[in-house]
């Protein structure tokens, strides 16, 4: 039986003597442009980022000083937000957001925009500022912090993925 393996492997290598080596380089993928480039790789670094950044947002509120009250047209979006909600899920039938059942509604939280100081953008809050969108309200309180673009990203779609 170990003649007919090592008469196997012998026509293996007459078979393929001839090949070479193998020039064989794997193409290396930049990382998505879609996620900010210090996000973590693992799963345990995006739950403690995640968690990290939940910390600070309630940090953010616990103090008055944080609060201001911008245009609600100077907000936009966090640029990591999954697509906005269909129409058919209207807020106008929903009511104020002040009439909603919970005792207290999700406060607005927001960075000043990196690329312009005189806009803001959304870290979270998003489903309620979409709803004072419809309403056509001029003036919201928000809570102002500094989040990096992990922080954004983390608390954009960190629930979903923790």
């Amino acid at each position: 039986m170990t003649s007919k393996k090592r008469n196997l492997r012998d026509r293996i290598k007459e078979q393929t003597k001839n090949l070479g080596s193998s020039n064989y380089t794997p193409v290396r993928k930049e990382r998505s442009t879609l996620m900010p480039e210090d996000m973590p790789k693992t799963g345990p670094g995006a739950m403690g980022a995640y968690a990290h950044a939940r910390a600070k947002v309630e940090e953010l509120q616990k103090d008055a000083q944080n609060q201001r009250t911008v245009l609600l047209s100077s907000i936009d979006p966090n640029p990591w937000a999954r697509s906005p909600a269909p129409p058919d899920e209207a807020p106008e039938a929903q009511g104020h957001p002040q009439d909603a059942p919970r005792a207290q509604p999700e406060a607005i939280v927001v960075r000043i925009s990196p690329d312009t100081a005189e806009r803001f953008q959304i870290v979270q809050g998003e489903r309620r500022w979409r709803h004072l969108q419809a309403l056509q309200v001029v003036e919201v309180d928000v809570f102002v912090g500094e989040f990096t673009d992990v922080h954004m990203f983390m608390l954009a779609r960190g629930a979903r993925l923790v």
